[in-house]
C-alpha cells in the first residue's frame, strides 16, 4: 500500500467514514480570472474517464492565487493532486499519467509538464 493510500485511509477513518470518492485538488499561482470558467467540469470529466469512476462521486477543489515556486522560479504553474482509495499503485500509475497530462495541457494551454519522475519535460503545443 502506497503512502497516499495509507494517508487517505487514515484521514477517512479520522473523519469517521470511509472515503469512497476521488478528490482532485488544483493549486495554482494563476488568478481565478485566468482560469477557464468550466475548469472544474473539465477536470471532473478527465478524472472520471481516467480512473473509471462516476462523475457524481468526484470532487474537484481549485485554489487559485496560491503562492508557489517551481525550481527556483515563480513562473505560472499548476499542481494537481488526486486522491482515491484503491486506485493508485505502482502497476497502474503509469497508465494514468498520459491521459491526465493530455487533458491538463488541453485545459490549461501548458507547454511543459512534470513527468512521472518529477523532472520538467518540454512539450510543443
Amino acid at each position: 500500500m502506497s503512502y497516499l493510500q495509507r494517508e487517505s485511509r487514515l484521514q477517512s477513518r479520522r473523519n469517521g467514514k470511509e472515503l469512497k470518492m476521488p478528490l482532485c485538488y488544483i493549486y495554482t499561482n494563476l488568478k481565478s480570472e485566468e482560469l477557464a470558467d468550466t475548469l472544474e467540469e473539465q477536470l471532473t470529466v478527465c478524472v472520471s474517464k481516467t480512473l473509471g469512476k462516476p462523475r457524481e462521486r468526484i470532487s474537484v477543489l481549485v485554489f487559485p492565487g496560491t503562492r508557489m515556486m517551481f525550481q527556483g522560479s515563480e513562473n505560472k504553474g499548476i499542481i494537481c493532486q488526486i486522491r482515491s482509495i484503491d486506485v493508485f499503485d505502482e502497476s497502474r500509475n503509469p497508465a494514468y499519467f498520459p491521459p491526465i497530462m493530455e487533458d491538463h495541457n488541453r485545459i490549461s494551454g501548458s507547454t511543459g509538464t512534470h513527468g512521472q519522475d518529477g523532472k520538467m519535460k518540454e512539450q510543443a503545443l
